[in-house]
């Protein structure tokens, strides 16, 4: 990516970051454009470790990323869960400059919301996190993401916004935003 330095915006989908996938991926690129401030992921499949580790990679190389933007993948019967985005160092190579996230299609997997922890307690910048739920969620299983989302806890002074992008039969809306609340760096799980 060093040799595109103009380059602001970086957008892939699921098929680019399975291809990237298919090759040994490091922690972090060696070089990356300084002018890179936003990327935008579609489909991305939580559940495909390689990917998540391609996806992790490219946003730990923009040293300048403000905003970021990730369409899940819309696959809602996949049972297999992995544990191995538990093992994300937080501490490694922070987001500094991390401005703004949004995230769609969100179903409450256990990778994503690993993924949405790393995010929150890797960007000490970050302001606002917009979490639109996947249309097909039953409103009990939102309010089992927002119970999770409240559990984590923010480092930072960020607002959390988890919404439908549709509305639901019980609820006309579905929104909260979490209060930042104060917590010291050395408390991080």
């Amino acid at each position: 990516m060093g040799c595109l330095p103009k380059v602001k915006l970086l957008g892939f989908d699921s098929q680019f970051l399975q291809l990237l996938s298919g090759t040994p991926v490091p922690p972090m690129l060696l070089t990356a454009p300084l002018s890179l401030t936003i990327i935008k992921l579609k489909r991305v499949n939580f559940m495909d470790l390689d990917q998540m580790g391609v996806v992790v990679c490219l946003i730990r190389s923009a040293w300048n990323l403000k905003e970021l933007f990730i369409e899940a993948s819309t696959e809602l019967n996949l049972e297999q869960v992995s544990s191995d985005l538990k093992l994300l160092d937080c501490t490694t190579s922070p987001l500094s400059k991390l401005h703004q996230v949004k995230l769609t299609n969100i179903s409450g997997f256990d990778p994503e919301l690993e993924f949405i922890r790393f995010l929150l307690f890797s960007s000490p910048s970050l302001v606002k996190m917009t979490i639109l739920e996947h249309p097909q969620l039953e409103s009990a299983a939102a309010l089992e993401v927002a119970r999770k989302l409240l559990q984590f806890g923010q480092p930072s002074a960020v607002c959390i916004d988890f919404s439908s992008a549709t509305p639901k039969k019980v609820f006309n809306f579905f929104s909260f935003a979490l209060e930042p609340i104060s917590v010291s760096r050395q408390n991080v799980p």
